[in-house]
């Protein structure tokens, strides 16, 4: 199967979780998300110069920010020759594919796009896990560690994530738990 011949209808149907990642807001004032990732530089001075709160935003944008570097020095290529494959392949007339190259212009504006792109998607993503995921202990197959991992549960996610919260999470060996802290009848 080529670049050109997988619709994006297709790809959401390969992805586990697609309807669940289509539901999160990936970007600020979706859904009314905001976070410190999302902020100018000026609006993290203005609203946080000062606070204990500071030093740890510094480091969690500067953390998105080396993992977009490190991220564009392999994505940036395969984006480019994707992109250059479906635009051939329009030019022989057995593209779908138009919307992606109108929308990226001429080739000097391309890199510079897929890097906007590549860094709006590491944000979000970030800022889906700080605010979405849950700290699970995680054994080795062999029992001998035990260490704390960030996971996504995408149900207790949906069924939890409110600006009102009204559960409580409990996790056990084969299983997780969510009570509910009042009454929901």
């Amino acid at each position: 199967t080529t670049a050109a011949a997988t619709t994006p209808a297709a790809t959401n149907r390969m992805i586990k979780h697609s309807p669940y990642l289509q539901s999160i807001p990936w970007s600020r004032g979706t859904l009314g998300q905001d976070h410190v990732l999302f902020w100018s530089n000026d609006e993290v001075e203005t609203l946080l110069g000062g606070s204990m709160a500071y030093d740890d935003a510094i480091l969690i944008r500067n953390t998105v920010d080396r993992a977009v570097e490190s991220l564009s020095d392999f994505v940036v290529p395969v984006v480019r020759s994707v992109r250059k494959e479906l635009r051939r392949n329009d030019d022989r007339g057995g593209g779908t594919s138009r919307r992606i190259t109108t929308a990226v212009g001429e080739e000097e504006n391309d890199e510079a796009d897929i890097r906007e792109r590549l860094e709006r998607a590491v944000r979000g993503a970030f800022a889906i896990t700080l605010s979405r995921s849950f700290a699970e202990e995680v054994e080795s197959s062999d029992r001998s560690v035990v260490e704390v991992e960030n996971v996504l549960l995408p149900l207790i996610d949906v069924l939890q994530h409110s600006n009102n919260p009204n559960t409580y999470l409990e996790s056990y060996d084969e299983y997780v738990s969510l009570r509910a802290a009042r009454d929901v009848s």
